[in-house]
């Protein structure tokens, strides 16, 4: 029979998806702080107050889903 997976498997299996969650909210966070980098610089003469706004808003929630997955 196998006994499944020992504890050492199991630490590094955590310790693996623990890297990957970091990479992805990296990702995340680079990726938001360039598309608000962006919009402000390059699309604030091209949107109106309201629509960048809501595209602020929408990089502000981005980034708090950056902290949940951290």
């Amino acid at each position: 029979m196998n006994p499944g997976p020992s504890a050492a498997q199991g630490l590094k299996n955590k310790k693996m998806m623990t890297i990957i969650f970091l990479a992805i909210a990296s990702i995340f966070g680079a990726l938001t702080v360039a598309a608000g980098a962006f919009a402000s610089h390059a699309l604030k003469d091209r949107l109106t107050e309201k629509a960048l706004s809501i595209f602020e808003t929408g990089a502000r929630y981005q980034m708090y889903h950056v902290f949940v997955i951290l």
